[in-house]
């Protein structure tokens, strides 16, 4: 299975201490060099640096074509380069999933670009039903790590997982 992320769920699960999900569930993951760059940033939290400081085996970086970023930039939807690129590199690879949680990237993926995207909360949810983590559990770090959950979403997530 290929699988790119964006910033957002590898931030939320560095932080959380929730990495090991990724090559549980994916055994790989590719960034482009922009959600690199976000990662390693000085305002990113110190995990998020440590993470694109020292990869794991599981985490590559690899750059999309310029002319597919170009093609995704002039969508005229206002993205971010991380969200961009992440697009760009998942058509590049043809990936079977993107995991991305901002609504008009996910939005512009989807419908655009015709990619399957997933958010934190999905990823939660299929560790969740492989017996990965305790789903309560591991929102309960996200919202402690400041992370905005919708809880009406988290509510079903918690009903299902019960059942």
């Amino acid at each position: 299975m290929i699988v790119v992320a964006d910033t957002s769920p590898l931030n939320y699960l560095a932080v959380t201490g929730d990495l090991s999900l990724l090559p549980a569930l994916f055994h790989d993951v590719l960034i482009p060099p922009a959600v690199a760059a976000e990662l390693s940033h000085d305002a990113a939290p110190e995990p998020s640096r440590a993470l694109v400081r020292n990869p794991p085996a599981w985490l590559s970086v690899r750059q999309p074509l310029r002319a597919t970023i170009e093609a995704v930039r002039s969508d005229g939807a206002r993205l971010g380069a991380g969200e961009i690129e992440a697009i760009a590199l998942a058509k590049d690879v043809h990936a079977d999933l993107l995991l991305m949680d901002e609504r008009p990237a996910t939005k512009v993926a989807r419908d655009r670009h015709r990619l399957r995207v997933t958010g934190l909360l999905g990823v939660l949810k299929l560790a969740a039903v492989r017996d990965l983590i305790d789903l309560r559990a591991a929102i309960t770090r996200l919202e402690g790590a400041g992370c905005y959950l919708p809880k009406d979403t988290v509510a079903r997530l918690l009903e299902e997982d019960a059942s």
